[in-house]
């Protein structure tokens, strides 16, 4: 199968996946409770933040129909670097292994479409700042990250996603993070190098061209979802766009991961 077709068999399955997707966003949120504070940002550690969403449409109100996205509590582990919450794909946290300075990469596929994802970090070393993904030479998808300095790394202050289509900003979804606690590692955790990959595995990822499909195919269904709600704004939309974006920002870190890797 030519890769084009990858591509695009790839976004129907993440829209295929989309309802059960948000079916599973509530039940994945973890139980209020006892979690220990004031741990080092590192493998293994638990990562727990209140995550707040929201979806602004340039130009235009969106109807008092769609509900708000309530605050709700979200918890991940921190592995290869990165603790990933696994039901919205926000990335709460990375440790120091993770900071980079600038990445300018490119894929082509077999229909000759040019791929490009230029990410940039924090001026003088730090965390991902930016992520801007072109097709063609057309910017698609921009991603800015705030972040604040924890022992050991860094934990998430807000995320902005900005969609464009022929030059025109068609929304942006920011997402902040609140009450954001890191708990101990297990004593069995201990960080690898390369932001947690060993080196055997790190080896394999060397040829990236799995992830960029990934990729590809999880930017087409979020560029998908993202339109269907601007043209008709309500819950079940908004839940397909909040589902498409978690495949896409879990496709993208992996991608990252990836290159950063190589």
């Amino acid at each position: 199968m030519r890769r084009v077709n990858l591509w695009l068999a790839a976004g129907a399955a993440a829209l295929v996946a989309l309802t059960a997707t948000a079916c599973a966003r509530d039940a994945s949120a973890p139980d209020a409770g006892a979690f220990p504070a004031a741990a080092a940002v590192v493998e293994g550690a638990s990562v727990r933040a209140t995550l707040t969403e929201r979806v602004e449409v340039p130009g235009g109100a969106l109807p008092a129909r769609v509900p708000e996205v309530d605050a709700r509590s979200h918890e991940a582990t921190v592995l290869r670097g990165a603790a990933v919450d696994p039901a919205t794909g926000a990335v709460l946290a990375l440790t120091s292994a993770r900071e980079i300075d600038e990445r300018d990469v490119q894929f082509a596929d077999d229909a000759g479409r040019h791929h490009r994802l230029w990410i940039a970090g924090l001026p003088g070393g730090g965390p991902v700042a930016r992520v801007r993904y072109e097709r063609d030479g057309e910017p698609i998808a921009e991603i800015a990250y705030l972040w604040d300095r924890r022992d050991g790394g860094f934990v998430l202050r807000e995320r902005t996603l900005t969609l464009t289509r022929g030059g025109r900003v068609v929304l942006r979804h920011v997402r902040t993070a609140q009450s954001v606690v890191v708990a101990p590692a297990p004593e069995a955790a201990t960080p690898s190098a390369a932001g947690g990959l060993p080196p055997v595995q790190l080896a394999q990822m060397l040829n990236c061209t799995r992830e960029w499909i990934s990729y590809g195919g999880a930017s087409l269904a979020m560029i998908v979802a993202g339109e269907v709600f601007t043209l008709m704004p309500n819950g079940a939309t908004l839940s397909a766009l909040l589902s498409a974006i978690a495949v896409w920002e879990r496709s993208l870190d992996n991608l990252i991961n990836c290159q950063l890797g190589s």
